[in-house]
């Protein structure tokens, strides 16, 4: 009976893998087949808490039967030792990641936000199918279903604690936007140091780097009016105006472009800009500010303090260094970072209805990340042309830079931290109020009108941007002698 040997009969040394039965081969693929089909169509299947549990339950038996399989092939007992480990070491590791979740979702009290989002995709992805956008009240009614009678109801007229309604709210703001970082990086070539900084808010506040002794970088952009002046364009040199308004300086060290033109890449590129153009500071040159500044002996200490070791640190590049050291310290946070950070009565209601339209709307198509805009160049009328006051005749946006033809009335997206407090508003600061620039926004950007409630609970959000100055950052310094 040698043929029917077991395995415990082998000669020491001496491996007989089982011959697998071809009933068995197919039964094993046609189960694992099954449960891949079962895997699709719960995903596609709406089984509220239960779907994770249920994809976790399937991945488990899918794992079982492959690990039986070649168990089968092998049965030597070190082999089996091996698959019986990796198998319950896997098992574990997809316990522990569920675990992980749940105590996550738990700790948030937010047991229905992975349910909720996944019936938002369900209906975002059948309406695209079809053709349509999904209303906003439909989109509403999914990501608060106690506010429409949903299954979850509570109180005698349907409507869910706001404290819920803040974290739903809040942790699709964090994920779409996230919070504003507390610190700047620094460029490699120009680390911050509190002597730069010393220095930089002094050159920061000088009106003797100008031609007529009079006009510093808080004349257009002051710290204490939350880095604006309030004009449309500002008066510069001689009382000339240019045709731009001035942007705020506050987080301007998150941006990748400096200018609404996009033509500076870096705080220090940008610095250099204003002082000498004849229509904002009008020195005549670099040699010119730097003979300026050598003529006040307080400088020289400060400038051998900033850039220790430097034969001759009075320079016009190390000017521009100090400058934007001081303003990487130009950081502003407000209430709807405490709101994404976990903070959920940071905000109002009407404040967290505003985001979601201010998203549904497509807002965030362009005003992306923490500072929501100040990192890319887009048209200006870009599905309704714009007419605004001599639009095609007077700035051509980014094409004055490029002298490309499609970069004509491409402006930078500004930033709108702190965007109730700096208008008037666009690049010529034609527009008054921020409810006009919100509605011709949603119409010439994304071809949508807005109606008064919708514009109000929008500049509602757009107010909790908005954060607190600073008094001593603020402050003008005791300039040097």
């Amino acid at each position: 009976m040698a043929d029917t040997a077991h395995h415990h009969d082998h000669p020491p040394g001496e491996h007989h893998p089982h011959v697998v039965p071809m009933s068995l081969l197919i039964s094993v693929i046609s189960a694992l087949m099954a449960l891949t089909v079962i895997t699709v169509l719960a995903a596609k299947v709406d089984l509220g808490a239960m779907n994770v549990p249920v994809a976790l339950a399937i991945a488990t038996i899918k794992g079982t039967l492959v690990a039986a399989f070649f168990m089968h092939l092998r049965w030597d007992k070190p082999f089996n030792t091996i698959v019986l480990i990796t198998s319950i070491g896997m098992a574990a590791l997809l316990l522990l990641i569920a675990s992980m979740d749940m105590k996550a979702v738990m700790g948030e009290k937010d047991l229905d936000y992975a349910v909720t989002e996944m019936k938002r995709l369900r209906k975002e992805a059948a309406a695209k199918a079809a053709g349509k956008e999904v209303p906003d009240d439909q989109i509403h009614s999914v990501l608060y279903p106690k506010e429409h009678g949903g299954e979850h109801s509570s109180g005698e007229h349907g409507s869910a604690p706001v404290d819920e309604e803040m974290k739903k709210a809040a942790m699709d703001a964090k994920f779409t936007l996230g919070p504003l970082l507390s610190k700047a990086s620094d460029p490699p070539n120009n680390p911050t140091t509190p002597e730069k900084i010393t220095l930089g808010k002094a050159l920061y506040f000088e009106g003797r780097m100008s031609k007529s002794n009079q006009i510093s970088c808080n004349s257009c952009h002051q710290l204490d009016k939350y880095g604006v002046d309030g004009e449309k364009t500002s008066p510069g040199h001689e009382g000339k105006r240019g045709e731009r308004n001035s942007p705020t300086v506050y987080n301007a060290a998150f941006h990748s472009m400096q200018f609404w033109d996009g033509r500076a890449d870096s705080l220090e590129e940008q610095a250099k800009g204003p002082i000498l153009n004849p229509i904002e500071m009008g020195m005549p040159s670099e040699g010119s500010v730097i003979a300026r500044l050598k003529e006040i002996k307080g400088y020289e200490p400060l400038f051998k303090a900033a850039f220790p070791g430097e034969e001759d640190p009075i320079t016009y590049d190390n000017v521009a260094k100090a400058i934007a050291a001081f303003e990487r310290t130009l950081i502003m946070r407000a209430p709807f970072d405490d709101w994404v950070d976990g903070k959920h009565d940071a905000l109002t209601k009407e404040q967290a209805e505003g985001y979601l339209l201010f998203k549904s709307t497509g807002c965030t198509q362009c005003h992306t990340g923490p500072t929501m805009g100040g990192n890319d160049l887009k048209k200006l009328g870009d599905r309704v042309p714009y007419q605004g006051a001599n639009f095609e005749a007077e700035d051509l946006g980014r094409f004055a830079v490029t002298k490309k033809e499609g970069d004509k009335h491409f402006f930078k997206v500004p930033s709108l931290r702190n965007i109730s407090k700096t208008g008037p508003y666009f690049h010529d600061g034609s527009i008054a109020t921020l409810e006009e620039a919100v509605k011709l926004m949603a119409k010439h950007q994304l071809e949508k009108e807005l109606d008064d409630e919708a514009t109000k609970k929008i500049v509602a959000f757009l107010e909790s941007l908005t954060g607190t100055i600073d008094p001593v950052l603020a402050k003008p310094p005791a300039l040097p002698k």
